[in-house]
């Protein structure tokens, strides 16, 4: 790595925050353009060729536009949804007045009518702002709302805007918006729908419609999160993708709509370079282990990702497949990968289009990354029939900034959100620039081309612009020719000897014409697709894929089917699939066997898929070409043709496996389904999990006794995965009441209840072998099967095994839940219970206790008394203070009386307060009892978090659990996590219990130093930002960019601000019980530091 350098510039106006790059290249610095406006809430901005800055306001994020981790009994019911429609149903109905008795979430009575339902969602609203700088001292001072108003119950936020064509557009879910300001006065009186049907689950805020780009062939693109797409145009055609983010593209009117690319997740914003090829920064899920990517996004293109997979706590493909990696020899078929591994929390993206900022940036990509308030800048190099990422350079730390945008004046600008996710009504408009006089030479010039427009220009000039070597004027000068239909004009301009780049804004143009039916003469084509330059021949063929088709243009395309070039290959795989050339099959095949990695199979594929008929396809199931048969199966799976099936037997595993993901996932081909489940019979021991997995999931759907059967004779293998083979046996438990989230694939699937009788007589001459398993994870799960399906046990043998020492907890756990459930009045019953209660393990005794609520609750109330006064282990007690709580009986509320008066243990504040609060007569005693527990650093309102939490439950709640999403920002222990915020691994040698609760229910308290990002005015009038390393009595210590700091003299510093922190209060999203629990595991990570334990740490 060459040395950087930094250069460090304020003002009394703003922060002109520092940024890194590299020594030859002209220094960066950012400028708070938006001056003294206050610029509420933004979250994307376009500047327009007159400098004026459009900029979306969001009202709705969480507040109308909810966020299901607010709503999490939800979830299941929002994977469900397949249409706009059905969630405005869905939403009326489960927020039908009267259903709420308060506020949730974010959720409040916005209408002021006393209550809350869903009428509140159709009030905060959405808007566009227009921001200008009046009188040209480059800050803005004036803005005002252009256009407003944007709300109803399914109206999601203003997330993407436009400036183009003579409008502005804007992505605000479920529409895409084209608005005109046609009298001048700085406010749009013409406003339409241009497309609609996007924004289909809650989902995770932030995952909308965003990153509105006109691309150079003059469409209008622009991405959506896993939110999902359900949109049916006028012509009929249907696009259907209510699970996954997609890159979506149309004509300027909103005609010829479709799905460009999809499976992603959520790329908020997408850049092209000179040779339009489309890229973006997808984030992650959040999953242990798991990176953002940097994606190549190509036609019909699949990354991979379904929403349903966020809340798979267990397995899920995304993960169990590799899937989010960069391309590897493990992963599925179809995919498309990414290019590299990104950073945490890509929002803006953009391209330098060849003059902004210094000439030395020109090629390069800018990613702004929220929270982190980071700044990269990428630069891909070709590869084969690819990309690379060359080069990746931090040149900002220190600005929350989103969406991004090129001026006309050659700057970098971008909204600010300026704190953590919640909304607080501030904001900004920042400036990216470089130092005075080091910019491009031809900024001024293409600043006059853009403000003077193209439309009044002559031909002429407009052809020497299609050269120009800035990407903006090369576009704007194509589109004129374009709209005036100067056919002859662009033709010309694609001869060979004119320029390169003006070569292809002619080819660009004439795709213009074809696409509109303006041009039918194609003839050039068949010419430009052998043309020596390879770029001219890629966009020849990509440009031909929407021609109109002739011989000629068929023929060329299938002899590039041949060419030398991975990229043109490519091109002209894809365009032969989308014009269904039947002479390209061949040549289609003989690149399939040619294997030239994960980009050209996809073109392949959909080039077979759109040419090939079934049989054909089928038929290669023999080949010897394993690339030939990858690309036949997948080729079916488009499809969606059962003869798949024919290839899950394959000798290459991923063959086997892309059969099965075919057929299982989703809609999948449901006449491939039986072969599937009859396929796990003969799956070897080295057999791909997700394959295994899909298959037992066939069975289950099928669930008969035959499936049941195939299930149970799985589990039995000795040769397979103990987890999979746990797996078969907890299908087995949910036989009767199946989970509308499938385990496999997490599609919602409505099997609902159904008779077991079946799965019973099919799995009892079986019984006797699986009560043999020695595997004790396979013991508790036939036991627990056996108890679901009502599989009889005798009561001697599940006495037996509860009571022996030798077995582990969870089959002793799972044989007394048999037990009491199947032979509640044997004599050998009470015994055994009786025993668990006395033995020494803690979990076993909870469940005795359960049992015996159920078989004597008198009895029970008086052991429950027992135990709480000092007769058990933490677990327990709490248990017996549940029970107390749970039978409403006036014995057990009289022992909770006592309790109360004589005073509670720390560790059962919560269970027994909960409990005393069921009953009304205790209203007093349990009033009093709050009111003698001193709190600590958290006061009494938390103090019964502090002590009793269960630190596995912790632990899981930390890791997997999606509303709490801690992974998403932290790292814990050994586990992987992010760097967003602080490193939590030795957080319990520097934290007190009580200092721990205080920080999930009120984060903002105290910033952990590094962390929080702060602006502070010096005595001078100027004023240093970044984020507080650190202070103390004589210093105030603020990390600049790349690890620089500004070390400032407490008698320096005016003001400065509270440090921001990111992290949502756990008290809106977690129970208290959840936050005790995750007290517990905070409180175990020492990683070898020296602990300040319960007496304090550093704060």
């Amino acid at each position: 790595m060459k040395r950087l350098t930094m250069i460090v510039r304020v003002t009394a106006m703003g922060v002109l925050v520092p940024w890194v790059v590299r020594a030859e290249r002209p220094v960066l610095r950012a400028e708070r353009w938006s001056g003294l406006l206050n610029v509420p809430d933004p979250v994307a901005c376009s500047v327009d060729d007159h400098g004026r800055v459009y900029v979306t306001r969001t009202a709705r994020r969480k507040t109308a536009d909810l966020d299901i981790r607010q709503w999490s009994e939800w979830i299941a019911d929002d994977v469900g949804l397949t249409s706009v429609e059905a969630k405005r149903a869905f939403l009326r109905e489960r927020l039908a007045t009267g259903v709420l008795r308060g506020p949730k979430g974010d959720l409040r009575d916005w209408n002021g009518d006393g209550v809350v339902d869903w009428n509140d969602l159709t009030v905060p609203a959405e808007s566009v702002l227009r921001l200008e700088d009046r009188d040209g001292d480059g800050k803005a001072d004036w803005m005002g709302e252009y256009a407003g108003g944007f709300a109803s119950e399914v109206t999601g936020i203003a997330a993407g805007v436009l400036a183009t064509d003579g409008a502005v557009f804007a992505t605000i879910a479920p529409d895409l918006w084209r608005m005109e300001d046609r009298d001048g006065d700085g406010k749009a009186e013409v406003r339409r729908s241009l497309v609609h049907g996007f924004g289909i689950h809650l989902a995770y805020a932030g995952h909308d419609m965003h990153g509105l780009r006109r691309g150079p062939d003059g469409r209008i693109y622009w991405s959506i999160g896993d939110k999902g797409v359900e949109v049916t145009r006028a012509d009929g055609r249907r696009f259907s993708y209510p699970h996954e983010g997609c890159v979506l593209r149309c004509e300027v009117d909103g005609s010829g709509f479709e799905v460009y690319a999809h499976g992603l997740r959520n790329v908020q914003e997408i850049a092209f370079n000179e040779t339009g090829d489309v890229f973006g920064v997808d984030n992650d899920a959040d999953k242990p282990g798991e990176k953002e990517r940097l994606v190549w996004i190509l036609p019909e293109s699949d990354a991979g990702w379904r929403c349903s997979w966020q809340y798979m706590t267990d397995w899920c493909p995304w993960m169990g497949e590799g899937r989010w990696k960069p391309s590897h020899a493990g992963q599925p078929l179809f995919l498309t990968p990414p290019l590299a591994e990104s950073h945490d929390g890509p929002s803006g993206f953009a391209w330098n289009p060849g003059t902004a900022l210094g000439a030395e940036w020109a090629g390069w990509f800018f990613v702004n990354q929220f929270p982190s308030g980071n700044m990269n800048a990428l630069r891909l190099e070709r590869e084969g029939s690819g990309w690379r990422l060359a080069e990746d350079v931090r040149v900002s730390r220190g600005i929350m900034g989103v969406g991004m945008s090129w001026g006309p004046d050659g700057g970098l600008y971008y909204a600010d959100w300026e704190s953590g996710y919640e909304l607080n009504g501030k904001g900004a408009v920042w400036r990216v620039d470089v130092e005075s006089g080091r910019g491009h030479p031809l900024r001024g010039e293409v600043r006059q081309l853009l403000a003077e427009g193209f439309g009044k220009r002559g031909e002429g000039e407009l052809a020497g612009l299609l050269g120009h070597e800035d990407q903006r004027v090369r576009c704007g000068a194509q589109w004129a020719l374009a709209e005036r239909g100067s056919w002859a004009v662009l033709r010309e301009a694609t001869a060979a000897g004119k320029s390169r780049l003006g070569r292809l804004h002619g080819i660009w143009g004439l795709g213009q014409g074809w696409r509109s039916g303006r041009l039918r003469d194609v003839a050039v084509l068949a010419g430009l697709m052998k043309d020596g330059d390879e770029d001219v021949r890629t966009l020849a063929a990509r440009v031909a894929a929407e021609s109109p088709v002739d011989g000629e243009v068929g023929a060329a395309l299938v002899g590039l089917l041949g060419d030398g070039s991975g990229r043109v290959r490519l091109e002209a795989a894809l365009a032969c699939g989308r014009l269904k050339v039947a002479g390209a099959v061949e040549g289609l095949l003989r690149m399939a066997g040619e294997d030239g990695g994960p980009f050209l199979r996809h073109a392949v594929v959909t080039g077979l898929a759109g040419c090939a008929d079934s049989g054909r396809l089928a038929g290669m199931k023999a080949d010897g070409s394993v690339g030939r048969r990858a690309a036949a199966v997948l080729a079916l799976g488009r499809q969606r043709d059962g003869e798949v099936a024919g290839f899950m037997d394959d000798a290459e595993v991923r063959i086997g496996e892309a059969a099965a993901i075919a057929i299982y996932d989703g809609e999948g081909i449901a006449a491939g389904l039986p072969a599937l489940g009859d396929w796990l019979g003969r799956a070897g021991s080295g057999a791909p999990e997700s394959m295994v997995r899909r298959a037992m999931g066939s069975l289950a759907r099928r669930g008969d006794g035959a499936a049941a059967a195939g299930l149970a004779e799985y589990v039995l293998k000795e040769g397979q995965p103990v987890r999979l083979r746990r797996a078969a046996l907890e299908l087995l438990g949910q036989w009767t009441t199946v989970p509308r989230l499938d385990p496999a694939d997490g599609f919602v699937r409505e099997l609902g209840r159904r008779d077991g009788e079946a799965a019973v007589v099919a799995l009892r001459p079986l019984l006797p072998r699986l009560l043999e398993l020695k595997e004790p994870e396979l013991q508790a799960g036939v036991l627990g099967a056996a108890l679901s399906l009502r599989l009889p046990v005798p009561a001697e043998r599940l006495a037996a095994a509860s009571g022996d020492g030798s077995l582990t907890a969870a089959v002793r756990v799972a044989a007394l839940g048999l037990l009491v459930a199947d032979h509640r009045d044997d004599a050998l019953t009470r015994p055994a219970v009786e025993m668990a209660l006395r033995g020494k393990e803690e979990t076993l005794a909870v469940a005795a206790l359960r049992g015996l609520e159920g078989m004597d609750a008198g009895g029970a109330v008086d052991r429950a008394a027992e135990l709480v006064r000092g007769g058990g282990g933490v677990r327990l007690r709490q248990e017996a203070c549940g029970l107390l709580g749970r039978v409403g009986r006036a014995e057990a509320a009289e022992r909770l009386k006592e309790l109360l008066e004589a005073g509670v243990p720390a560790e059962l504040l919560l269970d027994v307060w909960e409990a005393a609060g069921k009953y009304p007569a205790l209203s007093g005693a349990l009033e009093k009892s709050r009111a003698v527990v001193e709190g600590a650093a958290v006061g009494v309102a938390w103090r019964d978090c502090v002590s009793g939490g269960d630190a596995e439950s912790g632990k899981r709640i930390v890791l997997t659990d999606v509303a709490a999403n801690c992974v998403a920002c932290h790292r814990f222990d050994r586990a992987p996590g992010s760097a967003v915020g602080p490193a939590l691994e030795g957080i319990g040698a520097e934290r007190t219990a009580a200092e721990l609760v205080e920080a999930l229910v009120n984060p903002g308290a105290v910033v952990a130093d590094g962390y929080g990002i702060v602006t502070a005015t010096l005595a001078d009038g100027t004023v240093v930002g970044g984020v507080l390393a650190s202070q103390d009595a004589r210093e105030v210590v603020i990390r600049l960019p790349e690890g620089g700091e500004r070390r400032l003299a407490r008698e320096m510093v005016k003001e400065m601000s509270a440090p921001v922190s990111v992290m949502p209060p756990m008290e809106a999203i977690l129970t208290r019980r959840e936050i005790r629990d995750v007290v517990a595991y905070l409180g175990t990570l020492k990683a070898g530091k020296g602990g300040k334990g319960e007496k304090g740490g550093k704060r």
